[in-house]
C-alpha cells in the first residue's frame, strides 16, 4: 500500500508539474521512472501479476536481463484477459525497467524520461505523438542532444500484442546502435 500512494502522489505531481512546463525546458522524470523500475521486481505489498515468475537476482539492469523480461511477458500472454489494473503495472512498471536498461547501458546519450502531456507539445510529427495518451505512451525517452525520441512502455503493450517478434533485448541493442550511428 505504501507503493500505491507514493506511486500515487509522484503521478499527481508530475502530472501537475508537467502540465506547468514550457515547451523549451523537459522537466526529467528519470528519478520517478527508476523508482518505478525497482518498484517492478522489489514490491512485495502491491506486486505485479505474476510476480512469483520474476527472479530479483536476474533484474541486474543489464540487457542480458531482458531475456528474463520476455519470457515474464510470455508468461503473462498466457492469460487470456488481464484485469485493467494489472495490466496498467505491468506495463508502466515494466516499460520502466526496460527504459532504466536503456538508459543505463547507453553511455554515449543523455536520454531522459519526461511525460507525455509535454512531449505532445513538443515540435514532432503527429504520427510520432499519437492522438492521445495511452499507457505506452504516458512516458518516453528522449535523448536531450539529438531529440530522439523512444517508446520503452509502448514496446511493452507490443509484445503483450505479438510476442517475440518485439524483442525487448533486440530492442534495447536496436535503439544503442541506431543511436550511436547517428552520432
Amino acid at each position: 500500500m505504501k507503493y500505491l500512494i507514493k506511486f500515487l502522489l509522484m503521478f499527481s505531481l508530475w502530472f501537475s508539474v508537467v502540465c506547468q512546463a514550457s515547451e523549451a525546458t523537459p522537466i526529467d522524470q528519470n528519478q520517478a521512472m527508476s523508482e518505478l523500475s525497482e518498484i517492478f521486481f522489489l514490491d512485495k505489498t502491491l506486486p505485479i501479476f505474476d510476480y512469483d515468475f520474476i527472479n530479483e537476482k536476474n533484474m541486474d539492469y543489464s540487457i542480458t536481463s531482458l531475456q528474463y523480461i520476455n519470457a515474464y511477458l510470455d508468461e503473462i500472454r498466457k492469460h487470456d484477459e488481464l484485469p485493467n489494473e494489472d495490466y496498467f503495472r505491468i506495463v508502466l512498471r515494466t516499460g520502466a525497467y526496460v527504459g532504466e536498461v536503456l538508459r543505463r547501458n547507453e553511455q554515449n546519450h543523455d536520454l531522459n524520461w519526461i511525460g507525455y502531456d509535454q512531449f505532445s507539445k513538443m515540435d514532432y510529427p503527429q504520427e510520432i505523438k499519437g492522438d492521445q495518451i495511452s499507457y505506452g505512451t504516458m512516458a518516453v525517452l528522449i535523448d536531450s542532444n539529438s531529440n530522439m525520441v523512444v517508446f520503452p512502455l509502448q514496446k511493452i503493450e507490443k509484445y503483450l500484442q505479438n510476442g517475440e517478434e518485439d524483442s525487448l533485448k533486440f530492442f534495447v541493442e536496436a535503439a544503442i546502435e541506431y543511436m550511436n550511428k547517428k552520432e
